[in-house]
């Protein structure tokens, strides 16, 4: 999106403040009626130069937004481990990697629910902040124009989003001393792991749990030892992946970035979690139909797996 572009979305934006947000499997802002034929069109253009939206899906008015992701199907994974933990509940929460704030916005809406303030944007969550930080300019332009649709008295509307990565922990105000924080599917991404983690340990208080998300690899009961694929190239379809562990190698890095109570969660094939439509590679795409668990290449197929440990 060019910066005219952006300047057009925020204008629209302040144009056409809502206080209607849905928080579901689709986040809803807005409703049809709000808008004009001519206002919807204007929308639509936006929400196609702001795009492609990695995750989602959401919608705009009642102009639905496709998203790579079917993102509801991780939360649904994850959410039985949230709900039940109070440092998620109504401790200082990060989203770490937060990519468009799909997740954040869950995470505001469970903190509401558990905190007994009602659903969608009806309520107040805990005092404690809840902060989300992307180093990636579209998903921060896709966060802020969500933002600005909303009225600013909306909980919704206040959350912090921060552009950067791991190493602005403790570096930024608010992002220290923090109670919980989920790091989902960032960790394959980077060349150095244990940079990642041991910052996020230096961010959280003493007893702060980590949620660490990643692609990785189906455990083999006959091979109980960590494990690791180092792509040549791309891995599954996909670039930037420098790191697939299993989830015994998933907990050495965790051991030696200095977690303890490191504990395996789940695992789960994602195949049907990508979405064919956006036009972008889907990993149904790369998997041999003759030899299940693999890739048309030879390599092991990917899962993803959940763990989580404490500082």
């Amino acid at each position: 999106m060019d910066p005219l572009e952006w300047q057009s979305a925020l204008q629209f934006a302040a144009k056409h403040q809502t206080d209607r947000l849905v928080i579901g499997s689709t986040i809803e802002i807005g409703g049809a009626a709000e808008l004009s034929d001519q206002e919807i069109a204007n929308l639509r253009r936006l929400l196609d130069a702001l795009g492609p939206y990695r995750k989602g899906p959401f919608s705009f008015f009642g102009q639905t937004v496709a998203s790579h992701w079917n993102s509801d199907a991780k939360w649904n994974r994850i959410l039985p481990y949230l709900e039940t933990d109070e440092r998620v509940a109504s401790g200082r929460l990060l989203d770490l990697g937060c990519n468009n704030g799909y997740y954040l916005l869950r995470m505001l809406e469970l903190r509401q629910r558990l905190n007994k303030s009602g659903p969608g944007s009806l309520g107040h969550a805990s005092q404690e902040p809840l902060i989300g930080i992307d180093p990636a300019p579209s998903f921060y332009r896709q966060f802020h124009f969500l933002e600005s649709l909303l009225k600013p008295n909306l909980d919704a509307a206040q959350i912090p989003f921060l552009q950067g990565d791991h190493r602005i922990l403790g570096e930024t105000e608010g992002t220290s001393a923090l109670d919980a924080i989920c790091c989902w599917g960032v960790i394959y991404h980077l060349t150095d792991p244990i940079d990642l983690l041991r910052s996020i340990h230096g961010a959280l208080n003493t007893g702060g749990v980590l949620y660490l998300e990643s692609m990785g690899l189906a455990d083999d009961p006959h091979r109980p030892y960590a494990q690791a694929i180092v792509p040549e190239s791309k891995y599954a379809g996909a670039r930037g992946i420098w790191l697939v562990p299993n989830s015994a190698a998933l907990a050495n890095l965790l051991h030696r970035s200095g977690f303890r109570d490191v504990e395996f969660l789940t695992s789960w094939d994602y195949a049907d979690e990508l979405n064919p439509e956006t036009g972008l590679p889907v990993l149904a795409e790369f998997l041999d139909p003759a030899r299940p668990g693999y890739l048309q290449d030879g390599f092991p197929a990917p899962n993803r797996i959940l763990m989580r440990a404490r500082r």
